[in-house]
C-alpha cells in the first residue's frame, strides 16, 4: 500500500470512526445496551475501521499511545450496542430502577435485563482481549 492509499484509507477509517463517535456520545445515557439499530455501520465495518487506524497510528506516529488506548475505548464500547428489542427492554428496566419501582418489569422483562447485562459484560471481556491481540500482533 503506498503513502496515497494509505492517506484515503484513514480517511475513510476516520469518518467511520468519528460517525461512530457521535452516536456513542447519545448512547452514553443508556447503561443497560443501546439499540444496535443507532449504529452508523455494521459493527464489523467500525471494528475494521478502527483497527486500520491503529495500524496507521502506529506506522506514523511516534508515541500513539494514548490516541490507541482511545480507540480501545471505543472498541470495546461496541459492546453496548444489543439487539432493539433487547435495548427497549434495557431502557424499561433503567427507567424503573431510576424510578425505584422495579415492579414495572415483568419476571421475564426482568430476566430479559439481566441476561442483556451479562451479554455486554462478556462481549466487553471479549472485544477488549480482541483488541489486545490485534495491538500485540502490529508489534
Amino acid at each position: 500500500m503506498d503513502s496515497e492509499d494509505l492517506v484515503k484509507e484513514f480517511e475513510k477509517a476516520q469518518g467511520i470512526i468519528n460517525d461512530y463517535g457521535s452516536i456513542l456520545e447519545k448512547a452514553f445515557v443508556m447503561p443497560y445496551g443501546a439499540p444496535a439499530s443507532l449504529l452508523p455501520y455494521t459493527k464489523e465495518e467500525i471494528k475494521k475501521a478502527i483497527k486500520m487506524a491503529v495500524l496507521i497510528l502506529k506506522k506514523v506516529e511516534p508515541d500513539p499511545q494514548k490516541t490507541i488506548e482511545q480507540l480501545k475505548i471505543c472498541y470495546v464500547q461496541l459492546a453496548n450496542f444489543i439487539a432493539d428489542d433487547d435495548a427497549a427492554v434495557a431502557a424499561k428496566a433503567h427507567d424503573a430502577l431510576n424510578a425505584g419501582d422495579p415492579s414495572k418489569l415483568t419476571p421475564a422483562e426482568t430476566q430479559q435485563a439481566l441476561d442483556g447485562v451479562e451479554q455486554i459484560s462478556q462481549e466487553l471481556k471479549v472485544l477488549s482481549q480482541e483488541f489486545e491481540d490485534y495491538v500485540s500482533s502490529l508489534g
